[in-house]
């Protein structure tokens, strides 16, 4: 099944409430959107899973007043808005402990700061040698993913001749293996 059949099926599903179809189709989504917060946002695990709970919800609102215009794009619209709940509830809280002398600027990074950090030669050359630590096919999508960073994952995976599936978890492997071990080597 393709990503447009599998979000069909999700919202006829959601449609029709019919919550085996539901919990199949959701149950990985979920669990890859919190690890996406987690992993490229700096979530902790319980700000993650209700971000993606309030966006579930909203997801319902919506199909049940028919405000969804592009049925084929339900996962996109579900990343879409955990991401922005997820900032909208993390400025909030910011903006509420600003004054407060508990405000710890450090937690909090800028987009512009993340990439000040894959600046860091040190990082660079952490990065290097766990990339060396990368399977053949993880190796490949890596660097496709940067030579190509706009690329969608499902064009990504035209390109690589997989699956959908198989290249999004591929795409979160890489980034939990190189986020562990680089973390790890940074403490030695």
């Amino acid at each position: 099944m393709n990503y447009i059949e599998r979000n069909t099926r999700f919202y006829e599903a959601l449609k029709s409430k019919d919550n085996k179809v539901i919990n199949e189709e959701f149950g990985g989504v979920r669990k890859a959107l919190i690890d996406f917060l987690i992993y490229t946002r700096g979530a902790d695990r319980p700000s993650a899973e209700d971000a993606v709970s309030i966006a579930f919800l909203k997801l319902l609102e919506m199909i049940e007043s028919d405000r969804i215009e592009k049925k084929s794009s339900l996962y996109s619209w579900l990343m879409n808005a955990s991401k922005t709940i997820f900032r909208d509830e993390k400025n909030k809280l910011l903006n509420r402990i600003t004054d407060k002398e508990d405000f710890n600027e450090d937690h909090y990074l800028e987009p512009s700061e993340q990439i000040d950090l894959m600046r860091d030669p040190e990082r660079q050359r952490l990065l290097k040698l766990c990339m060396e630590k990368l399977s053949a096919d993880m190796k490949a999508t890596m660097e496709y993913l940067i030579r190509f960073p706009d690329m969608s994952l499902e064009n990504l995976s035209k390109k690589l001749k997989v699956s959908y599936i198989t290249i999004r978890q591929r795409k979160t492997r890489i980034t939990h293996q190189l986020h562990d071990c680089v973390q790890e080597k940074l403490q030695r």
